[in-house]
């Protein structure tokens, strides 16, 4: 749909995702997320699909398009929240802006 369009993965430690998975109820029902050992294979296989995926679309691929896709840690957002926002507005294209580092402080 959007050839040219940079790509933003945000993942988050293994052991987090897993466990948030397993102690949330979702509403339409996601069983492997009921079982610690399902939850844990689904994740793995996730990771195996974006590891295909970055090597698919990265650049000098045989499709001869180079497909900006970035990874971001969602513990680097928590911890480094600044240097991260300024990082993701480039990889965008966009210039860091002073705003970007006070969202908390807008209204909603």
């Amino acid at each position: 749909i959007f050839p040219n369009a940079p790509i933003i993965h945000c993942t988050r430690d293994a052991r987090d995702t897993v466990l948030s998975n397993y102690f949330t109820r979702y509403l339409e029902g996601l069983p492997w997320s009921y079982d610690l050992g399902d939850a844990a294979d689904y994740y793995a296989s996730y990771r195996s699909l974006m590891r295909h995926w970055a090597t698919v679309l990265g650049p000098g691929t045989k499709s001869g398009r180079a497909v900006r896709m970035m990874e971001v840690r969602y513990e680097d957002l928590v911890c480094m929240p600044t240097d991260m926002a300024d990082r993701l507005a480039e990889f965008v294209g966009l210039q860091p802006h002073e705003a970007m580092h006070r969202h908390h402080e807008s209204a909603r």
